[in-house]
């Protein structure tokens, strides 16, 4: 079974995939998706759950409604660890806890709900797993793909998010900017048009890829995939002044996705690069595969103003299960 090509299955059907023991990392979120998972973990497999907790006062009281939920369900093995979301150092911190904490209780087996990570947040943790990869047997990276986005709305209405209060690099992958070359900036896009429209006129780049998602997680947002291809594609060509293109990339074949960035970026070794993941978490732990193979590339995140709290997804039925230590392999 080669489940770095994103295995995917009923969720029912996750203790297939699971060690008999391993330790079980989630994130707290408004989502109900942050749920899902952990509903169908089975309790006596699991040593210890590491609850991933934003603490800014910002979020949706959704969220602590979660976290409850989340400690309850393993009782006694649950540990909430905090952290801020303004603060990249912050999320560092928590990241770097959990996983000394794992190795200090000599737990070989990892498994992580990434559905409801932030894409940060997701990179900053598989650039730490990779420098401890060494005390692992195991790390399998869980995702719930969404059934739905922006619940209830049709294409021309969804919004998941709305504003960008900061960009900044991610922590981790600093990347090189040389002067004297050209930036080309790489964005995988998803629904989120004005996000990426800000991020875009914050970096200005000499040179602008987008990615157009293929291969959905769910065959529900083919229909709103299309219709924000055709959106971005005509919103690039407001941007006379920078060298346009566009790629494909899979949503959900995490393999594919790296090989298609790399593609991009082998056609010219004298640019900056910069790499935004703005679709599925199994797309962005493709962005940071490819970054940790060529520590050159910038990788860079945007907070939104303001999530889409009431409305931004509803949880599919299936769960996809990516084996990290075979990506980090090929490293």
């Amino acid at each position: 079974m080669n489940l770095k090509m994103s295995n995917k299955d009923s969720i029912s059907n996750l203790i297939k995939y699971v060690p008999n023991r391993f330790c079980f990392l989630c994130m707290a979120s408004f989502e109900e998706r942050c749920l899902s998972i952990a509903r169908n973990i089975d309790d006596e497999r699991v040593s210890q759950v590491y609850v991933l907790c934003n603490q800014s006062k910002d979020t949706s009281e959704l969220k602590g409604k979660n976290k409850d939920t989340l400690l309850s369900l393993f009782k006694n093995k649950s540990e909430e660890v905090p952290f801020r979301m303004k603060n990249s150092v912050s999320i560092v911190e928590a990241v770097v806890f959990i996983i000394r904490k794992v190795i200090s209780e000599d737990e070989k087996n990892l498994v992580v709900d990434i559905s409801t990570f932030t894409h940060e947040i997701l990179l900053i943790l598989i650039k730490a797993l990779y420098e401890k990869k060494e005390y692992f047997n195991t790390i399998l990276f869980a995702y719930n793909g969404a059934k739905e986005y922006s619940v209830g709305d049709t294409p021309e209405n969804m919004w998941l998010s709305k504003g960008c209060k900061l960009i900044r690099n991610v922590y981790g992958y600093p990347g090189t900017s040389r002067i004297t070359r050209k930036n080309h900036l790489i964005v995988l896009t998803g629904f989120e048009l004005e996000r990426a429209t800000k991020l875009i006129e914050a970096i200005n780049p000499d040179y602008l890829t987008l990615g157009d998602g293929v291969e959905p997680t769910e065959d529900e947002h083919s229909e709103p995939m299309k219709f924000f291809k055709e959106k971005f594609h005509e919103w690039k060509n407001s941007f006379p002044t920078m060298k346009t293109d566009n790629f494909a990339f899979s949503c959900r074949d995490v393999s594919k996705t790296v090989e298609s960035i790399q593609s991009i970026i082998s056609k010219d070794s004298d640019r900056n690069y910069i790499v935004v993941p703005l679709n599925t978490k199994l797309s962005t732990l493709a962005v940071g595969i490819v970054a940790l193979r060529d520590p050159a590339i910038q990788v860079y995140y945007s907070i939104p103003e303001i999530y889409n709290y009431s409305a931004y997804s509803s949880p599919s039925g299936n769960v996809s299960i990516v084996d990290v230590m075979e990506l980090f392999d090929d490293v």
